[in-house]
């Protein structure tokens, strides 16, 4: 019902898109004219929530750009990250696949992932039969990605301890560059999962009274099965089976005021259905000795919608900002029919798991500057103010029933749990935050102090359904505040060459499903308890950096150092309780955890040896040390080196040759089982591009070239040696993929 709902929904905004467009040209048509095309400077928003140019961030940062985007054939959340050492993106298993960022061995909800400044709600799974991720990534329609690293709580909240992952999508005039019109498509293949896509936009511009009107229509599909594993290839293992569809799209709508100022509507849908056949844990283990078959079959729903005002002013006080409105509905829905066949009568058990998440916000950014003497000498400030008001309901639900496959009769008794049931009361989380920086500059060197004040409300609201599942379990609201400071100096040591010193303090509330989780199932004795005492964690991290932007290069350095207190694990294994003999589970703070080390970049051109030939050089090398147990933190990622070889001697071609170095994976803490690890690897990507002209446009890349069997470490991290997954969840083998895009 959801999906059938969601394509009628998808055919309807698209056919009002459509509408919308062809109300906004005017009767009267007048003489085609395109907007200014001219460079612009690149700035980011992540450094300040409004836009700075980029040498005037502090902090290690990353953009990747719609033009990269198309160069590395990115179509995933991996794939954008693939060449950016430090970042990774960690996966559930094969049915539910990729889940949420890891920036500096940080994951877990602590890093803030934003889609058009909307934070994307928090991954969230439960057993082996729910998993709700944060993959809403339609790679066609993204301008820039913008990657923070490191606490960010100042700017960003709650959600931001361990950096930012800031999604822009394409706004209208970027299609608008040469006309006010604009008719585009493009057509893509992935070797990696046999995934084809269609992508479509369609922008108009023009004058409505004495501004500007524009607006954009992107949609997109695409069909794929299940990934290739490299370690299946030359085995006999059969690969879990999937079928996978996916439909979106973004509708931006923007009106600039004769003053510059805009209003804009943003307005987004995303669906995915994912079908299922996992045959690889069957018969392992307790859960699954007696399973003959599992079949998923699996949907995801985001709609989003944006309302947004941006401005200058000529008030001493007040030089301009951006008021946004925003509201966000996430829905996840996973269905499950386990066979048990070999057993006595026959059975079949369903499950059905709902996760929803509704959010809406509202959000000030402004900025003021002034002038002042300070010993004889002129101070600039350039302060940014503003606030966050937030609320997000939550809900989850499991469902299910056992059927004799003889008799046909059922039972809402599975597994000793009688459904329905919650793992956690319905939530609202309801946030406000302050926050203001300055930007102080005397002469080449500017401070920047900055503080944000955050206040963080649990309501959790216990119904009829949590209740009778944990009829002896309290339920609790919990409430914190906090005071995040931070403190930059940027040193512009010379035109080309800039330094940075930084310290951010992190908070992050303990989340609602750690505090009241409610978990049992009484077959297996497994359960995990909810924790009332929980602590807010928090960090304190020190960053020094340094660039050199010269001519014919460019290097940046970063070394980092962050310490944790009351970091939260998760659901940890407590063992065995001695008087029921349940296997008891309970998220549990870490006192305290250290994660530091260094990022490097080198770029340079080499157009005195050969025409159009660029080198590109990043590593990462991160420890992370749980300071308690004196045992490593096993979310950190192990030495990860790119080396990238680009040469495009005219504007039309390019041909890049990109070598992924990673060392193996030797600091684990396996403590409590044996961990499975990864030995080193070595792979290389071709990657190329032609343009029959400046409307058409084609790619095509060869990925893993030598067919190397590899692992990537944040696909199998914390699993152990005899995981049946292991072979499942190796890396793609050798594959290629393709593109053709027009634009008129």
């Amino acid at each position: 019902m959801l999906r059938d709902a969601s394509r009628d929904l998808f055919t309807g905004a698209l056919t009002g898109g459509c509408l919308l467009m062809v109300l906004t040209w005017p009767a009267q048509v007048v003489a085609a004219q395109s907007f200014s095309s001219e460079p612009i400077e690149e700035v980011l928003v992540v450094g300040a929530r409004l836009p700075r140019p980029a040498q005037d961030v502090v902090g290690k940062f990353d953009v990747i750009t719609h033009e990269t985007l198309l160069n590395e054939m990115a179509g995933s959340l991996s794939d954008v990250t693939r060449y950016t050492p430090g970042i990774s993106v960690a996966t559930a298993d094969t049915r539910f696949g990729e889940t949420e960022f890891t920036i500096r061995g940080l994951s877990g909800n602590r890093v803030a992932s934003l889609i058009d400044g909307v934070p994307v709600p928090d991954q969230f799974d439960i057993g082996s039969f729910a998993n709700a991720g944060q993959d809403f990534l339609v790679v066609d329609a993204v301008s820039r990605i913008e990657i923070l690293r490191g606490p960010a709580s100042t700017l960003f909240g709650n959600d931001a301890l361990g950096g930012v992952v800031a999604i822009v999508t394409r706004d209208p005039e970027e299609y608008l560059t040469h006309s006010r019109h604009h008719i585009g498509g493009s057509a893509t293949y992935s070797g990696r999962d046999d995934a084809t896509g269609l992508n479509g936009s369609f922008a108009l511009g023009n004058r409505i009274g004495e501004g500007e009107l524009a607006g954009v229509v992107h949609v997109s599909g695409k069909e794929g099965h299940e990934s290739d594993r490299s370690a299946l290839s030359d085995s006999d293992l059969e690969p879990d089976a999937q079928d996978r569809q996916q439909q979106s799209l973004f509708s931006k709508l923007a009106y600039t005021l004769p003053s510059g100022n805009r209003l804009r509507l943003d307005l987004s849908w995303f669906d995915e259905s994912v079908d299922t056949d996992v045959v690889s844990v069957l018969g392992y283990g307790r859960q699954f000795r007696s399973t003959t078959s599992i079949v998923g079959d699996d949907s995801r729903r985001r709609y989003a919608a944006t309302a947004g005002y941006e401005f200058e002013t000529d008030y001493t006080w007040l030089d301009q900002g951006q008021l946004n409105v925003y509201w966000q509905d996430v829905a996840v829905e996973q269905r499950t029919i386990e066979q048990r066949l070999n057993l006595s009568p026959p059975v079949q058990n369903e499950r059905e798991f709902r996760y929803d998440t509704t959010t809406w916000g509202l959000s000030s950014d402004l900025e003021s500057s002034f002038s002042s003497v300070l010993f004889s000498t002129s101070v600039e400030h350039r302060i940014g103010w503003g606030m966050n008001l937030q609320r997000s309901d939550i809900t989850e639900q499991r469902d299910g029933r056992i059927v004799n496959l003889q008799t046909g009769t059922f039972s809402n008794n599975l597994l000793g749990e009688v459904m329905p049931v919650r793992d956690f009361p319905n939530s609202s989380v309801n946030e406000l935050a302050l926050y203001v920086h300055d930007e102080i500059a005397i002469g080449n060197v500017t401070v920047i102090p900055g503080l944000r004040y955050q206040t963080y409300d649990l309501d959790a609201d216990a119904d009829a359904v949590y209740r009778a599942d944990n009829p002896n379990t309290g339920v609790i609201d919990a409430s914190d505040d906090s005071l995040s400071p931070k403190l930059g100096l940027l040193w512009h040591i010379r035109s080309d060459t800039r330094a940075y010193l930084q310290y951010a303090h992190g908070f992050r509330a303990p989340p609602f499903e750690d505090v009241n989780i409610g978990f049992d199932i009484p077959l297996f004795n497994y359960r995990a308890l909810p924790n009332p005492d929980l602590k807010s964690e928090t960090s304190d991290g020190f960053e020094i950096g340094l660039t050199l932007d010269r001519d014919s290069y460019r290097v940046n350095l970063a070394l980092f150092g962050v310490d944790y207190d009351d970091l939260i694990e998760t659901r940890v294994n407590l063992g065995r309780d001695p008087d029921t003999g349940a296997l008891l589970f309970q998220s549990r703070n870490i006192d305290s955890a250290r994660v530091y080390g260094a990022e490097v970049n080198f770029n340079a051109t080499l157009e005195r040896w050969v025409t159009g030939l660029t080198v590109d050089l990043a590593a990462s090398w991160t420890r992370g040390d749980n300071r308690t147990t004196d045992e490593p933190l096993n979310t950190v990622d192990p030495l990860e080196v790119i080396a990238a070889l680009t040469w495009q001697p005219v504007e039309r071609w390019r041909l890049s040759l990109i070598t992924t170095a990673v060392a193996a994976q030797d600091r684990v803490d396996a403590s409590q089982v044996d961990l499975y690890t990864t030995d080193g690897f070595t792979i290389v990507d071709l990657t190329g591009s032609f343009r029959f002209s400046e409307t058409i446009r084609i790619d095509a890349g060869l990925f893993n070239a030598f067919d190397e069997t590899y692992w990537r470490w944040s696909s199998v991290r914390n699993r152990s040696s005899d995981d049946p997954m292991i072979d499942y969840l190796s890396a793609p083998g050798r594959y290629a993929s393709v593109s053709l895009r027009v634009d008129l």
